[in-house]
């Protein structure tokens, strides 16, 4: 036993010092051969592993199939939903070459590195199955991927956010899957989870346009899924169901994958990558409508396509605010002019605002739940500035 924890501090160490020594030189003076360090060194971490462990190995047994077919078509339906997401967000070209030989330049040593990480989460996993070991193995292995997957520089409080919830929390849910099933299996399902993942986004012309909030929600949802379903699986092996129990067959197919759109189509509606889109109201003039409200616009309209008494969302400063078109003119040119009534007070006259086109967000159509945006609001106002 004191054996095993002398080999386990020297990985400890070795992934901490590695670390520290990723942050405080290697990102400042080596940036361009990061991806290389990188792979040189979970690769040597692997060998060392292999070494210093019992390597047990992984031969694909009966539930083994099964949860690499469930990883498989997890994968398959995401793939599936992110290309009928760009449906509605669009598509862009990769920046990526696909020649044959770039293909090659590009993925060798991003596939290295999570190929020799998944080796090594299991073959710590086989020697290891104290859960405060398994715990701290795992919190090492997201701090090391987190730095497979570093791309801030510009040290502000928005791209401090962004990182957070697009990299770092998908980080932790993968792991967390990767680690149970690597634990409960081995590390085929795994690597049938990351080396697609991976090479995607080499080896694809066109891909989808999902930005910043769509991307991380599925990059949650996905191992969450698989994490659950698997546990399914495997709690059904220990219970010796050889047979095929079809009320979760159905309740896979019926209900997760269509919670799954539904969700993600939620949040689309919320991040704003649809024509229709959810805001939370900061400012209004519109008794029916409330700050902290959340309320539904249709985005993309002409701006001569607005009329009098339509009601808007529009930009002043960082706030949006709703309010109702007064008056409809042109101008001498033609050109279509659009105005609010801005009240002065009381005694005074009400003067016309005129709505610049780029102010304009959409029209508001008559959706709307009361108070649930409050939360939003307040951390938009106060802790970041993203908009």
């Amino acid at each position: 036993m004191d054996f095993l924890k002398k080999k386990n501090k020297i990985i400890y160490t070795a992934f901490i010092s590695y670390i520290l020594l990723y942050f405080i030189l290697i990102i400042r003076c080596l940036y361009g051969f990061t991806s290389l360090i990188n792979a040189v060194f979970i690769l040597t971490v692997a060998i060392c592993s292999k070494i210093l462990y019992d390597f047990k190995k992984s031969d694909l047994t009966n539930i083994d199939k099964k949860i690499v077919k469930l990883v498989f078509f997890s994968i398959v339906i995401y793939f599936t939903v992110i290309y009928i997401l760009g449906l509605f967000t669009g598509y862009g070209r990769s920046v990526y070459s696909i020649s044959f030989v770039n293909i090659i330049r590009n993925t060798f040593l991003p596939l290295v590195s999570i190929i020799s990480l998944e080796i090594f989460r299991y073959i710590y996993l086989c020697n290891n199955k104290e859960k405060s070991r398994v715990k701290f193995i795992t919190f090492l292995i997201i701090l090391f991927d987190v730095i497979l997957n570093f791309y801030i520089f510009d040290i502000t409080m928005s791209n401090v956010f962004i990182f957070l919830t697009v990299t770092i929390i998908p980080l932790i849910f993968k792991n967390i899957m990767l680690t149970y099933i690597s634990s409960k299996v081995g590390y085929y399902p795994c690597l049938v989870y990351v080396i697609p993942l991976c090479i995607y986004n080499y080896v694809i012309i066109y891909k989808p346009n999902l930005g910043y909030y769509l991307s991380s929600v599925l990059s949650i949802i996905l191992p969450a899924l698989i994490y659950i379903n698997s546990s399914r699986i495997i709690t059904n092996e220990l219970k010796n169901e050889k047979s095929i129990n079809y009320k979760k067959v159905f309740r896979t197919i019926i209900i997760d994958i269509p919670l799954l759109l539904l969700f993600t189509i939620s949040i689309g509606l919320i991040s704003g990558y649809f024509k229709y889109h959810i805001i939370g109201v900061q400012s209004s003039t519109i008794k029916s409508i409330n700050r902290g409200d959340a309320i539904m616009i249709e985005r993309g309209r002409l701006y001569e396509d607005y009329k009098k008494g339509d009601i808007i969302a529009y930009k002043n400063g960082k706030k949006i605010i709703i309010d109702k078109i007064t008056k409809k003119t042109k101008d001498e040119y033609g050109y279509i002019k659009l105005y609010i009534t801005k009240v002065i007070n009381k005694g005074g006259k009400n003067k016309y605002k005129e709505i610049d086109e780029d102010a304009l967000l959409g029209k508001y159509v008559d959706f709307k739940i009361n108070k649930i945006a409050k939360p939003t609001v307040w951390f938009k106002e106060h802790v970041t500035n993203i908009n």
